[in-house]
């Protein structure tokens, strides 16, 4: 009796399955592969199974009407709702308001958690939290971390195309959300840590999972920077030079990322420049 739009492909099956049968999970699939989708049926199941009754979903704003498109096509008998009105009394009242699927942003929640918009017995009333592209909650100092560690659900899935982008903690920080406490100091070895978390965690290459897809043919296309963004770009990279300079040998990978960051950014615009654009809109 589930009703479907599609059928979905063999290895979003095994994806179903692999949440299924989880309460603790970390869905690394490689992006356009249908996380989403594989995540949505999953809890589709359990609903009509009467094994959940509440999800939340949060995720960068960039996708919240992605979730709500997905919702829609393969969901269409749940009822759910963006929570994002500016708003407080909305988003309050709608917190109250029963109903299986929450999807919020990070930043929502954490807000409305310090603001206490989300009172504290509404922290417990998650069956499942799902945190998509999950790899914003990387730091673990952060308050979003923080706020996010205050959900009580029995089940906890991640999903994410990149679990490690700088370095192997970042993946470990992932996992302190799907599975609190299961890593120790002492598995913060790189092969430890995949030894460790291999039964909670789900990683197919799009290559492996797609095969009719043709080969990628990439084409570089340079861009010269403009005249604000090269003046500004020399800067920094001057400035960068004598700051890890100085620094000698205590200069770690994480010092050279960060300041490669900064000068990504200058890339797409420069300083002065960007926060014009932003204005402007």
């Amino acid at each position: 009796n589930l009703l479907l739009p599609n059928s979905p492909y063999p290895y979003q099956w095994q994806g179903i399955k692999f949440l299924i049968d989880n309460d603790h999970a970390l869905l690394a699939d490689d992006m356009g592969t249908g996380k989403t989708v594989i995540t949505t049926v999953a809890f589709k199941i359990f609903i009509q199974q009467a094994k959940i009754h509440h999800i939340l979903i949060l995720c960068p704003p960039s996708v919240l009407y992605e979730w709500k498109r997905h919702l829609d096509d393969w969901a269409p008998e749940l009822t759910s709702y963006l929570i994002r009105s500016p708003q407080k009394e909305v988003r309050k009242s709608l917190w109250k308001t029963p109903m299986h699927v929450y999807v919020t942003t990070y930043d929502m929640l954490k807000g409305d958690i310090e603001n206490s918009i989300l009172s504290k017995g509404s922290l417990a009333h998650f069956d499942v939290v799902i945190l998509d592209e999950a790899h914003h909650i990387k730091n673990m100092k952060s308050k979003r971390f923080r706020a996010i560690k205050q959900l009580q659900p029995k089940r906890r899935w991640a999903l994410t195309g990149t679990p490690v982008q700088n370095k192997i903690e970042d993946l470990a920080s992932i996992f302190e959300f799907v599975y609190p406490d299961y890593l120790t100091s002492f598995d913060l070895r790189p092969e430890q840590i995949k030894e460790r978390i291999k039964p909670y965690f789900l990683r197919r290459q799009k290559k492996e999972v797609m095969p009719e897809l043709p080969t990628k043919i990439p084409e570089i296309i340079e861009l010269e920077l403009d005249e604000e963004q090269d003046v500004a770009y020399r800067q920094a990279e001057a400035g960068i030079r004598e700051e890890l300079s100085a620094l000698g040998d205590k200069v770690t990978k994480q010092h050279i990322f960060a300041k490669l960051t900064i000068l990504k950014q200058i890339c797409n615009f420069a300083p002065d420049r960007k926060s014009t654009r932003l204005n402007s809109s």
